[in-house]
């Protein structure tokens, strides 16, 4: 920091360090940032911004715990928010695993997992790093799309435009605002199919950048972006370029409007700067309505990067959507009473999956053998704990249970497995959990089939499943006791 007056540091397996530590360094870090200064491009002395931005690859918990500490005890102030990158690609591609292609809904869950950070944390976005495969390797590994394809590039600005609409920051992997891939790396046959199975994933995104009028390799001509190439560059600056313009982007707070499997919409507030974001997640074209009391709208939605402005007309705002298309509004004029989404629904379901004191029979039930939450939650071990809190008990009629005391706010990725994993259900099709209703629960065999839960107040929730005569699925619901 005196010598090189460095701006950022980014802390490789930053969970091997005590967490207390931590807070030296920083604390150390900040004060060599405030004693010396650099000028910058702009002409402008200024103090290095002294950064530090932990990678812990975990979930939210392993996060919290071993990076940021506590409000009462702050440690880092930034890691990189993996929970919320595996959601963005397994919305817009697939993650590595090859899970993938879900609702837009799956996003409101990846932001959820932010419920179990302190409130000092500023978690960094980001698409592709280093230790992963890169997006356009995803969305061939999906079966989605080919660079060939529109949907190769449209589901690209998909991603960035997520990125755009995020608080906090960000980071860029080279060669992403370009679309680049690995070209024939989805179908590579070393080892059987390493790629396909994962297991050549490491590293294999540290390519060679390709920046346009510089050879890539010594001797080569310089780089020429193809058309594709350079309209995604383009669009990728513009959305950075919007998200510089409007505070309430990069550093606003965030209200949830409203999603389903096609359709996401937030809004955005910072001051006097109010933007809406909707995106259409899918391959065909949406239409939205919306309410203007939802959105907080009293007048006409002003379009960003280009495209029409929407009037409210008879309260409502229509939004028509292209396939993976993302809009920017300013709302011009904001309601005083801001958005009103309505009330959420209670934490208290109901039927025999809601009961919190039901009695236990003895012996394991169909299935056979216990069956535990396992996920990501503090003291789970990302996946690998068994925890005797965490056992389901039989009730008789299929039903098993077990009540959690969940002692603050949080949120976690979770399955009900077996200690040797020869069974693993969640939510259908990846869900996230709707404390106090009843879901559909199928097999979730494998990476990436894990649902993810929001806990929005601390007491005790009753874990309950239901399953079917096949042994394959059933009905579970996760509700708060009294």
């Amino acid at each position: 920091m005196t010598e090189y007056k460095i701006d950022g540091w980014r802390l490789d397996q930053a969970h091997q360090v005590p967490v207390q530590y931590w807070d030296d360094l920083r604390s150390a870090v900040a004060t060599a940032a405030a004693d010396v200064s650099y000028t910058n491009a702009a002409g402008q002395s200024v103090h290095p911004l002294g950064y530090m931005v932990a990678e812990i690859w975990s979930g939210p918990a392993d996060i919290a715990s071993k990076g940021y500490g506590t409000t009462a005890s702050p440690a880092l102030l930034s890691a990189f928010d993996f929970p919320m990158r595996y959601s963005l690609v397994q919305t817009l591609a697939v993650e590595e695993s090859g899970t993938g292609n879900r609702g837009a809904n799956n996003l409101q869950a990846g932001y959820q997992n932010q419920l179990a950070y302190p409130a000092h944390a500023m978690p960094n976005l980001m698409l592709t790093n280093h230790d992963l495969v890169r997006f356009g390797d995803l969305l061939q590994r999906g079966g989605l799309a080919e660079p060939g394809d529109n949907a190769w590039w449209a589901r690209h600005k998909a991603a960035f435009s997520v990125m755009a609409g995020y608080s906090g920051p960000i980071t860029l992997y080279c060669g992403d605002e370009i679309g680049q891939e690995l070209p024939g790396f989805a179908a590579r046959e070393d080892n059987s199919t390493c790629a396909v199975r994962g297991v050549c994933d490491d590293h294999v995104s540290r390519t060679s950048a390709i920046v346009e009028g510089i050879p890539t390799t010594v001797g080569a001509p310089a780089t020429v972006l193809t058309p594709a190439q350079a309209d995604l560059k383009h669009h990728v600056a513009s959305l950075m370029a919007l998200r510089d313009a409007h505070p309430a982007l990069a550093n606003g707070s965030r209200t949830h409007i409203y999603s389903d499997d096609h359709v996401f919409i937030d809004r955005k507030d910072k001051g006097t700067d109010h933007v809406l974001y909707v995106l259409n997640a899918k391959a065909e074209p949406a239409l939205i309505t919306v309410a203007g009391t939802a959105v907080g709208s009293a007048g006409t939605l002003v379009a960003l990067l280009g495209g029409e402005d929407v009037a409210l007309s008879g309260g409502d705002h229509a939004i028509a959507l292209k396939p993976f298309e993302a809009r920017f509004f300013v709302i011009a004029s904001p309601t005083a009473e801001g958005p009103r989404t309505g009330p959420g629904g209670g934490l208290s379901g109901q039927g025999p999956l809601a009961r919190c004191d039901a009695p236990t029979v003895e012996g394991t039930g169909p299935l056979g053998k216990e069956l535990f939450i396992r996920g990501s939650y503090v003291g789970g071990d990302n996946f690998g704990a068994t925890p005797a809190s965490r056992r389901f008990a039989y009730k008789g009629d299929n039903i098993y249970q077990v009540v959690v005391n969940e002692p603050d706010v949080t949120a976690y990725t979770f399955k009900f497995a077996s200690a040797d994993w020869s069974k693993e259900l969640a939510v259908t099709g990846g869900n996230p959990v709707v404390i106090a209703a009843e879901q559909s629960m199928s097999i979730a065999a494998g990476p990436g089939k894990e649902s993810s839960i929001a806990i929005p107040e601390a007491g005790n929730y009753v874990f309950s499943f239901r399953i079917n005569a096949g042994l394959d699925g059933g009905e579970l619901m996760v509700s708060r006791c009294p």
